[in-house]
């Protein structure tokens, strides 16, 4: 009888105070477009070669007043909504934000990736990585990977 009596008073316990955590769906409140795809979240990733570009369209009220930053690379404004960024030729990470007045919208994590041509004998600056076979009934799917990205312990925490 004393363990049913706890268990009820466990439950109104929890009854008592809401213990549901608030969920986030980590959307942004706008949207941006990148190289034909959208993307309506806060912060996400994006993987490309060294002097790649990335087409960056701002889907939002008040668009052309928005400001992009990016950390390295080249940033073009081409018009409106419209941003050419072309990718540094060192690989790593790199990060691109969208804010408006002072507001932080989006924070784009690039990774700038070591081209796959870079592979030699299996290895890539020491690291083994392996030869990819021939695909399999020539499905695109099998392709090898453009390019590697070197993974490094201040990367750890970064969101994709």
């Amino acid at each position: 009888m004393k363990r049913f009596a706890s268990l009820v008073a466990i439950f109104c316990l929890l009854l008592s105070k809401p213990v549901l955590a608030q969920y986030d769906s980590g959307r942004s409140p706008i949207s941006i477009v990148v190289n034909n795809e959208i993307y309506p979240y806060r912060e996400f990733a994006t993987y490309v070669l060294p002097a790649e570009h990335l087409d960056i369209c701002i889907i939002a009220e008040g668009a052309s007043a928005m400001e992009v930053q990016a950390a390295t690379g080249e940033l073009d404004k081409v018009g409106g909504c419209r941003w050419i960024w072309t990718a540094p030729d060192r690989t790593g990470l790199t990060r691109l934000t969208i804010s408006d007045e002072g507001t932080q919208f989006m924070l784009l994590n690039i990774f700038v990736m070591t081209p796959a041509d870079s592979l030699v004998n299996g290895a890539i600056e020491g690291y083994r990585i392996g030869d990819y076979p021939p695909p399999l009934d020539d499905s695109p799917v099998y392709l090898p990977p453009d390019g590697f990205i070197r993974v490094t312990r201040d990367m750890l925490g970064v969101n994709l």
